[in-house]
């Protein structure tokens, strides 16, 4: 019940609206919620897009590694258009496209309605595809944090890159140690209280890098896989 001046107060800019019971109401919700999952999806712009270049920065914090990524890409058309990032990013934090907020959208979703006697599939690994509108090169940051897994006294990071001609991670951790990373291409430039391992990724979609300290001066050590 709604007495009768608030009601006019909550209808007044709507002159020609109808009323309806709490249960009618609810009928309409529930049958536009059932048409709505019966209707086709939108379509996604073209894959008019490529990415030129792909630098990662990170620095190990506490049981996590913070990722900074910063990718250029070309886009060949002007309107909307779809470029690949490849396996979506776990733990994605931020994505700035041109310094303004950036859109990504999920594909590969399974069917929500699949006939009952089909024999069951497995369904598609899902795609990231970043939204970009302009002909010409696009500047995009994307942030993303990691976990750290330790092992005795070894540390180890892994994750998923955006699909690139070559990537190139670098990443900052505590203390003198040695270090393997897969793809296998690591630099390690060690500093006073810190080394820096820089991996040459190419066109790795993942990678992983293990490390450990190193032993005191004049001690010796092989790390082993």
């Amino acid at each position: 019940w709604v007495p009768y001046e608030e009601f006019r107060e909550l209808t007044a800019g709507n002159p020609r609206g109808m009323v309806k019971t709490l249960e009618e109401y609810r009928s309409l919700a529930l049958l536009a919620a059932r048409n709505a999952t019966d209707a086709a999806p939108p379509e996604l712009p073209p894959v008019e897009a490529a990415i030129s270049d792909a630098r990662y920065a990170g620095s190990v914090e506490g049981k996590a590694v913070r990722v900074l990524g910063t990718l250029r890409i070309r886009v060949a058309a002007e309107g909307w258009v779809r470029c690949d990032l490849g396996a979506p990013i776990a733990n994605l934090g931020r994505v700035v496209v041109d310094d303004a907020p950036g859109w990504i959208v999920l594909d590969g979703a399974p069917s929500a309605a699949a006939p009952a006697e089909a024999a069951p599939q497995a369904p598609p690994a899902p795609r990231a595809w970043l939204l970009l509108r302009g002909r010409g090169e696009h500047l995009v940051e994307i942030a993303f944090s990691l976990p750290v897994s330790e092992a005795e006294d070894r540390f180890a990071v892994e994750g998923t890159l955006v699909p690139s001609p070559g990537a190139v991670l670098e990443l900052e951790v505590p203390g003198l140690v040695e270090a393997q990373a897969r793809p296998p291409f690591l630099e390690t430039r060690r500093g006073e209280t810190s080394t820096r391992l820089v991996l040459g990724a190419g066109g790795s979609e993942s990678f992983r890098i293990e490390w450990k300290l190193q032993k005191a001066l004049g001690e010796k050590e092989t790390f082993l896989s």
